[in-house]
């Protein structure tokens, strides 16, 4: 597939350092190539400012880089590194991961439309999976320099019909390798009807949010508080964690003039509770050693948006063994009415030696 702008596709510079540096040493680039890096900046320039005002969601929250339209009606960007925290491994945080082949799936969609006006795209039902054939672990130290750059996605999309699309999106390895996909379904709703049928905020939290400064980046997951409330010993699949009120800078960026919490934000928290229980499960606790794990598959349900001030209560339970897999449930709540529901499949990537647990299977 090749930019309309262009005759064909040039790798970002962190891609092509490798091949480059690899095949031809160090050099200075000649005046063709200096001219068609240029023209493609200014298409891909052209594309962000064509399609971004399209969609309601802004930096921090958006943080593609690189977008372009290709042939095909195919939309694809440079997704930002996200290193996963322990005990989760991994190319990226899924989460994030989610987040950005999210918004870069409303991009895709905004761009089959016939006019520029802006519209709120609410991911409503996501199915996302890791298709990469080797485990996360065994990437060698090329492919963890390329990513400390960010990995190219591409993104097709449809509309259902005047209020429903859907989008396809895939994360990709440096040498093509699909490393995750999302199939994520939206609720696209004008502005003037989001703001009708969203439930007002709070007259205090939008006064607090006004003397917000908007951060550079999203804060991260670890900024929210975990307590992690009491459990019945002889109940060893359930956890439920309390996150305390929803921050505004959670929701910085997301949605103009409403801070709402972001679904994809929102189930990051969920799978951490996730992996407790998968924990819990197998013999271990929530301090000290714990196993490790990476996301295999995650399916996700929004009922509605958390809102910033409201309390974030998180519910998980084990299910049962899939494969090699562990398949756990989880709900989000915000003051007490469900939020979001997902689903999450987790395969252990390595456990504590000496193992300081019995275990109950892997």
């Amino acid at each position: 597939m090749t930019p309309r702008h262009d005759t064909s596709v040039v790798e970002p510079a962190h891609l092509q350092s490798r091949s480059t540096s690899t095949q031809q040493g160090f050099r200075s680039k000649s005046q063709p190539e200096l001219r068609q890096e240029s023209e493609q900046v200014k298409a891909r320039q052209e594309a962000q400012d064509r399609l971004l005002p399209r969609i309601s969601v802004r930096a921090p929250y958006f943080a593609l880089r690189n977008i372009q339209e290709l042939d095909g009606g195919v939309v694809s960007a440079t997704v930002p590194p996200a290193p996963p925290s322990n005990p989760e491994t991994g190319v990226a945080e899924a989460a994030q991961v989610a987040r950005h082949l999210a918004i870069l799936g409303s991009l895709v969609v905004a761009a089959k439309r016939d006019n520029d006006d802006r519209l709120h795209y609410l991911a409503t039902k996501a199915h996302f999976l890791r298709t990469a054939s080797e485990p996360y672990g065994e990437f060698d130290a090329a492919d963890a320099a390329a990513r400390a750059g960010g990995l190219r996605a591409e993104a097709v999309g449809q509309w259902i019909d005047k209020r429903n699309a859907r989008a396809f999106v895939k994360l990709m390895s440096d040498d093509g390798q699909a490393l995750n996909v999302l199939d994520v379904e939206y609720t696209v709703m004008a502005p003037r009807m989001f703001e009708r049928l969203q439930p007002p905020i709070d007259a205090s939290v939008l006064t607090a949010a006004e003397g917000v400064e908007t951060p550079a980046k999203m804060p991260g997951l670890e900024s929210l508080p975990f307590v992690v409330l009491p459990i019945p010993h002889d109940d060893r699949s359930r956890v439920t964690v309390d996150c305390g009120e929803i921050p505004v800078g959670m929701c910085a960026g997301h949605f103009p003039d409403y801070p709402a919490a972001p679904v994809a934000l929102v189930m990051g928290q969920l799978a951490k509770a996730a992996g407790m229980s998968l924990n819990r499960q197998i013999g271990g606790g929530f301090d000290g050693a714990q196993v490790t794990y990476q996301v295999d598959e995650a399916k996700v349900k929004a009922a509605r948006l958390g809102r910033a001030g409201q309390r974030l209560t998180l519910r998980t339970q084990y299910l049962r063994r899939a494969g090699s897999g562990h398949v756990i449930s989880g709900v989000a709540e915000a003051d007490g009415e469900v939020i979001g529901e997902l689903e999450i499949t987790l395969s252990v990537t390595s456990v504590p030696t000496p193992f300081p647990f019995p275990v109950g299977g892997f």
